[in-house]
């Protein structure tokens, strides 16, 4: 015997008595369409799952572990070391540290953004009564500052320097003060001075010089500050070199046996190897 469709089966068994030897399969045919039909839609209309019950479907489970752990890397921690915190600290008075004593680069800079500690090391100092007050309110302005800030920024780097014939010997003294940025001014009692604005800073990393023709009876010099960085510094004298001191971050020499025909330069060696030369004029021709 031939085996009957189960969905056929049910639907003669619903049939009338009376028309079971004879079915009509027509009726027949309706009815299994309509019983697979309502199996179908019943399947499809299923019950939708909860969020808890999506959630705890191993791959749903897996995935969202994973985002979770991904966006946890970007969220900070609600505590943290007190020695991170105090590494960070320091990072960040390096990187704002301005013209006192923390350096932030060990090679060339603009200006003295490398740091100048005898800024923070030395006491203030007022300006000197051998010099014209009119030359500190000049180079103040030139720096963007007030001649009370820049008094107030003014230090002695260094006393008893050789002035000449034309003055006491040994009263000699070099100033200086730092303006913003890497900026700064630089004076030799009874010669001049010299300054360096944000906008000229990247011409002479670390390094300021001047040289000072002196009046007529005084003896010429080299006078220059330098930044924390600047480790040694040398007078090019025709290729010559004469090492300097460095005192203060600033360095003094004088210059009364050159001669108008020699060439001579700044060279200054960094903290990290490196060097750079800074061409000076001769005194007979500054």
């Amino acid at each position: 015997m031939t085996d009957i469709d189960p969905h056929i089966a049910a639907a003669l068994s619903r049939l009338h008595p009376a028309t079971r030897s004879q079915p009509d399969w027509d009726e027949v045919r309706q009815r299994v369409r309509a019983a697979r039909r309502t199996a179908t839609g019943a399947a499809t209309a299923r019950r939708t799952p909860s969020p808890s019950e999506l959630l705890s479907h191993p791959r749903v489970s897996r995935r969202a572990t994973a985002a979770r752990s991904r966006h946890r890397l970007f969220l900070p921690r609600a505590r943290r070391s007190p020695r991170v915190m105090l590494v960070g600290i320091a990072v960040a008075l390096t990187l704002a540290g301005g013209a006192g004593a923390i350096a932030r680069y060990l090679g060339s800079s603009p200006g003295f953004t490398a740091g100048f500690s005898a800024f923070d090391r030395l006491p203030a100092a007022t300006w000197p009564p051998s010099m014209d007050r009119v030359g500190l309110e000049h180079s103040a302005a030139y720096l963007g500052l007030t001649p009370a800030q820049a008094e107030k920024r003014l230090r002695v780097l260094q006393t008893g320097l050789t002035l000449g014939p034309g003055h006491t010997q040994g009263q000699g003294a070099l100033y200086a003060f730092l303006g913003d940025n890497g900026t700064a001014c630089v004076f030799l009692t009874g010669q001049g001075g010299t300054c360096l604005n944000e906008h000229y800073s990247p011409r002479f990393p670390g390094v300021l010089p001047m040289v000072l023709p002196g009046y007529p009876g005084e003896t010429p010099a080299l006078a220059a500050i330098v930044a924390d960085n600047v480790s040694t510094v040398r007078l090019l004298v025709n290729g010559t070199a004469r090492p300097l001191s460095i005192v203060n971050n600033s360095v003094y020499t004088s210059l009364k046996d050159i001669a108008s025909d020699d060439t001579i330069a700044l060279e200054a060696d960094y903290a990290d190897g490196a060097s750079h030369v800074f061409p000076l004029a001769s005194p007979s021709r500054s």
